[in-house]
């Protein structure tokens, strides 16, 4: 798989920490399925990082410079809603008023129409739980616009 933004580091060499691959951020309080999650991406080759809270997001994410593009090494971030302390969506909250525009799939039990709508103003994705880890690749490529072919 390559994402167009991943052809335009191949023009322009590699990224800072020298890898053109797609990186996405998981964030789960429930270490089983952050690492089920983790693997199936680092399978299809994303390059991963994670962590346990929203609050942990947020330390991460807040500190980078608004006008930084990508997000500091974070191409997308794939998140639990409901998670001790802050949910997924009120973390997405939190980083749309600071201008922080990174891509970002929820993954949630209960995906009903107020979750959806909260999810659709924000411009994040939901993936509802259970879900294949199909679906999970699925999800991925469509946020990151990679093309499933390659």
């Amino acid at each position: 798989m390559v994402s167009m933004r991943a052809c335009e580091d191949e023009e322009e060499g590699a990224d800072l920490y020298g890898s053109t691959r797609p990186r996405v951020l998981v964030v789960d309080d429930n270490s089983e399925m952050r690492r089920v999650v983790l693997d199936t991406l680092r399978q299809e080759g994303y390059e991963v990082r994670e962590a346990a809270s929203a609050r942990m997001l947020l330390d991460m994410i807040l500190q980078i410079e608004t006008s930084a593009f990508p997000m500091d090494g974070i191409d997308l971030v794939v998140l639990d809603h409901r998670m001790p302390g802050m949910t997924g969506l009120d973390a997405m909250r939190i980083l749309r008023q600071a201008d922080k525009r990174v891509p970002a799939i929820l993954m949630t039990a209960y995906p009903e129409g107020r979750v959806q709508a909260d999810a659709a103003s924000l411009d994040v994705m939901v993936l509802p739980k259970p879900f294949t880890r199909a679906d999970l690749r699925r999800s991925v490529q469509l946020k990151l616009g990679v093309d499933s072919r390659h």
